[in-house]
């Protein structure tokens, strides 16, 4: 691992990759958490899959749904955006046919800060150069906003074996049938078995 460097270039903390947390639970970790370097799920309940959150760029998103295949048997059939930041919701195009959750305020939200807004704000990073070194990992220029196609508020139990619960701007999701109950906290989430997650 000390070869390895984080998408900033800096000496990676942790492993890259999904992490198991439970049965049929796994954490995607990107070394070391900084600007872009976000975190996701994979939760798998038989034949039904469900990613929790996409990644901030297609590229990073590709390599996460790659792997993704080694441990789930089908694609995700549900892709729950957990709250309205890019580096969680951009990679959504990659999964044309599955259905897209949020809460109804996260799906607004998404709007404000677009694909195209920051692409420009990278061109002004040529000039700023801390604010270019921070963007230049990512690759924004074939991202195209991709929104939820469901919304709710509350709690949804309609998603084929999953719970979904949330208020305002954030989404928690729950695999009811997922093992046993210890919490492990992976940043900024807080993971529960049942896979239960907060922002």
């Amino acid at each position: 691992m000390s070869a390895e460097r984080s998408l900033h270039g800096e000496p990676v903390r942790f492993a890259r990759g999904f992490q198991r947390v439970g049965e049929g639970t796994w954490a995607w970790l990107q070394p070391n958490g900084g600007l872009g370097e976000s975190n996701a799920g994979l939760v798998a309940s038989g034949e039904h899959v469900m990613l929790i959150d996409t990644l901030w760029d297609l590229a990073l998103t590709r390599r996460m749904l790659t792997e993704a295949r080694e441990l789930a048997a089908a694609a995700p059939e549900t892709v729950v955006n957990t709250h309205s930041d890019g580096d969680h919701i951009w990679g959504n195009q990659l999964l044309a046919g599955a259905r897209i959750v949020s809460t109804a305020t996260a799906r607004q939200l998404m709007t404000l800060d677009t694909p195209r807004d920051l692409r420009r704000l990278k061109r002004l990073g040529r000039v700023l150069r801390p604010l270019g070194r921070e963007m230049a990992p990512f690759d924004w220029s074939d991202v195209e906003l991709t929104l939820p196609s469901e919304t709710f508020e509350g709690e949804d139990d309609s998603s084929k074996g999953y719970q979904m619960a949330g208020s305002g701007s954030c989404s928690a999701t729950a695999a009811p049938d997922a093992g046993t109950d210890p919490a492990i906290a992976i940043a900024p989430f807080t993971f529960r078995f049942p896979a239960r997650w907060a922002h």
